[in-house]
């Protein structure tokens, strides 16, 4: 486990976190994580890369597009 998440757990915890026991004051939330969705050829929220990629190699720059 990468050394943030142990100290985001720790936090969590010295706060009263259970595992396995939902979130809120009724201790009624949800308890699984929320599974993201893939969605081939496209990145992140709903963008995809246009013209292949990479446009300026120097700079480093990637265009985007609204899928």
């Amino acid at each position: 486990m990468p050394r943030a998440a142990k100290m985001v757990m720790l936090e969590i915890l010295k706060y009263g976190y259970q595992p396995k026991i939902g979130l809120g004051p009724k201790a009624d939330g949800i308890i699984e994580l929320i599974q993201l969705k893939r969605h081939k050829g496209t990145t992140r929220l709903g963008y995809k890369l246009a013209y292949g990629g990479v446009c300026g190699e120097r700079l480093g720059v990637t265009i985007f597009m609204q899928a």
